[in-house]
């Protein structure tokens, strides 16, 4: 696959715009034919995504055993540029569920009777394959408030087993925001983000926490290839063990969102298949 760095490598802030606007204009037709007939929501003010009935927006659990995917993206000078970005967004998340790749990194260093410890994650998914998922996800639903445009997508040749989740929010707050909950055969992991400026960034930061806090569960439970490193100067020694890991994640899914009644806090409610660590395992 062809992947490209997600997490963890910033890139300058001219190069981040010169692809965004690259991406918007090779889908834009795409998009428009994705929405074709399907009729747009507009509010005149922000939607509150907290209130009652408007929450069931954010859930995105799997529809007739298809993958149902939200994006989102902040407002723009042409709506229908907000559209097709929503679209791109939705087709990365798609990606994301088809396999991400995690890279994980675990350093011990004892210095005598101290010790230290540090993790490095890096989260890699294939931006070329996020371009193709475009044509092959089945558009809803879009929204459009003062602040973006919000789009809900089936992706209708992928199967995905059925979660057994039951939807919580109802307006209320949701008890996995508090506790992570216990799902059979998946692991799950929740992400939370401050607000950052536009509601579609402040959920793709939740987005992107959710699924770094479920790579971490997975890659730590697999780490392999251990390097030890003993030194010794004078009376002074010290141990360093290095463990790496590399593991491609199929089926991280987006079960549910939620944003406080303020604005302040986003979540995230991510599952995948249990089944990946035994699978690993047993390799």
């Amino acid at each position: 696959m062809d992947m490209i760095l997600k997490a963890n490598r910033p890139i300058t802030l001219i190069s981040t715009i010169i692809i965004i606007l690259f991406m918007i204009s090779s889908c834009t037709t795409t998009a428009e034919k994705a929405a074709e007939g399907i009729t747009v929501t507009n509010y005149e003010t922000p939607l509150d995504f907290s209130g009652q009935g408007y929450a069931d927006y954010l859930v995105t659990s799997p529809a007739g055993g298809m993958p149902v995917f939200f994006g989102s993206v902040q407002r723009m000078s042409n709506r229908d540029d907000e559209a097709a970005a929503a679209l791109l967004n939705a087709s990365e998340q798609a990606s994301k569920f088809i396999a991400v790749k995690a890279v994980s990194k675990f350093y011990t260093e004892k210095l005598n009777t101290s010790m230290r410890y540090k993790h490095d994650l890096d989260v890699i998914w294939d931006r070329k394959l996020a371009i193709e998922m475009i044509d092959r996800l089945e558009v809803s639903r879009i929204i459009q408030d003062t602040y973006g445009t919000y789009i809900t997508a089936v992706l209708p040749d992928e199967a995905i087993d059925g979660i057994p989740w039951q939807q919580s929010s109802n307006g209320g707050v949701p008890s996995w925001t508090s506790r992570i909950p216990d799902i059979p055969g998946y692991i799950v992991s929740v992400g939370i983000a401050l607000q950052t400026g536009y509601t579609a960034d402040s959920f793709a930061a939740a987005d992107d926490q959710a699924l770094e806090d479920l790579a971490r569960q997975v890659s730590v439970q697999l780490l392999s290839g251990r390097k030890l490193i003993e030194n010794s100067v004078g009376t002074a020694s010290w141990q360093t063990n290095l463990e790496t890991s590399e593991v491609v994640i199929p089926g991280f899914y987006i079960i549910e969102r939620w944003r406080t009644p303020d604005a302040h806090y986003y979540y995230s409610l991510a599952a995948a298949p249990a089944s990946i660590i035994e699978k690993y395992k047993d390799d």
